[in-house]
């Protein structure tokens, strides 16, 4: 029993690390998809300073 005692924070820890190594990884995604998004943007912006000239 004192060993189950000693181990449930070790446990909420790991917990606590999977977790935020899940929001990087999210975070991470959702950084790629803003820099695709800036990317098309940029080449939409171009496009249409091109039709100006």
């Amino acid at each position: 029993m004192l060993m189950l005692r000693a181990s449930e924070p070790i446990r909420q820890a790991q917990e606590a690390k999977n977790r935020v190594q899940i929001t990087m990884y999210c975070l991470a995604e959702a950084m790629d998809r803003v820099q695709l998004a800036m990317r098309r943007a940029t080449k939409a912006m171009d496009r249409v300073t091109e039709a100006m000239h």
